[in-house]
């Protein structure tokens, strides 16, 4: 199972590294951080680029928005589960992605509308 999480940011360079961190923390091996900036001009963007790695996909780009910016992020996931880390929620806890991907979603069961399945942090 691949998981993708979404990060929008734009212009939260104060709080953006505790967020990505926090992602970055996590030892699941499919795990995917799609993180799509809004063209910030506050070192946001500079932060993501230290911080990204072999599993980050990183877009900064103007948008129209949270829900464009969240739309674009959704686009470009590949998991098969897709969660949101919002930059004001404080960041992930040590093995909630893992959690996540123990559930064994059977899609003949719920639909593949409900099997792709979308968490947010505590």
């Amino acid at each position: 199972m691949k998981i993708s999480v979404i990060t929008a940011v734009y212009n939260r360079v104060g709080t953006v590294r505790e967020a990505i961190e926090s992602v970055q923390a996590q030892r699941f091996d499919g795990l995917e951080h799609v993180l799509i900036d809004g063209a910030s001009t506050d070192g946001s963007l500079e932060v993501m680029r230290e911080l990204a790695d072999a599993r980050t996909v990183l877009v900064s780009e103007p948008d129209e928005g949270i829900y464009d910016a969240l739309s674009k992020g959704f686009d470009r996931a590949t998991g098969d589960a897709v969660g949101l880390m919002h930059w004001e929620v404080g960041g992930y806890r040590p093995g909630d992605i893992e959690v996540v991907a123990a559930f064994d979603i059977d899609e003949r069961k719920v639909g593949k509308d409900v099997s792709e399945a979308i968490f947010e942090a505590p």
